[in-house]
């Protein structure tokens, strides 16, 4: 991802990452059926956001959506449509290849 951050020269924001950061937390107390109010959830966000590794994983998760988003709008994909037998042949050339590197 980092090869591609540098080469799209994508930049995250601390407001980015804050944003992250709540969606992170708030789907982990929403796994659980747990509901903060928002004066919680600012304190949780603070103490999250307080470890130099959440910040990292934040502005990681930040940057791989960036990079999907422009591949996505740089780049036309198609779906198609392979059997089983084609998959597995596919994916096996794919090993092949990637071992060999």
């Amino acid at each position: 991802i980092k090869k591609f951050v540098d080469t799209f020269e994508i930049s995250v924001t601390e407001q980015e990452i804050a944003q992250e950061a709540y969606y992170y937390i708030n789907n982990m107390y929403m796994q659980y059926g747990m509901y903060q109010t928002p004066e919680q959830m600012q304190d949780t966000m603070k103490e999250f956001l307080q470890k130099p590794e959440n910040v990292a994983y934040s502005k990681e998760r930040v940057e791989v959506s960036k990079v999907f988003d422009k591949l996505r709008t740089d780049h036309e994909f198609k779906v198609k449509d392979v059997t089983t037998e084609e998959f597995r042949k596919l994916n096996e050339e794919k090993q092949k290849h990637h071992n060999h590197d």
